[in-house]
């Protein structure tokens, strides 16, 4: 299996779900893996997301979830050395 075009295509999703967010307005929802809710006080309720790692995310305040996608290895903190 080529690792590679798989961590490309997590790297394209994670892109879609980031532009995803960014469009969400305050008081606004959505998402392809559940539902993310960008509050009207400009906090995120990622509770109702769904098949994204914890660190994945993780939102402090109104800094939104980063939503990266992590394949296989890399559902933990791994970096890819290349």
């Amino acid at each position: 299996m080529d690792l590679g075009f798989i961590e490309m295509l997590a790297r394209q999703m994670t892109g879609d779900l980031q532009s995803e967010r960014d469009n969400i307005p305050a008081g606004g929802r959505g998402i392809s893996f559940g539902t993310l809710i960008h509050n009207i006080d400009g906090t995120w309720n990622v509770s109702k997301v769904e098949r994204l790692v914890a660190p994945s995310l993780a939102t402090k305040g109104t800094t939104p979830p980063s939503l990266i996608i992590r394949p296989f290895h890399q559902a933990s903190n791994i970096v890819p050395l290349r």
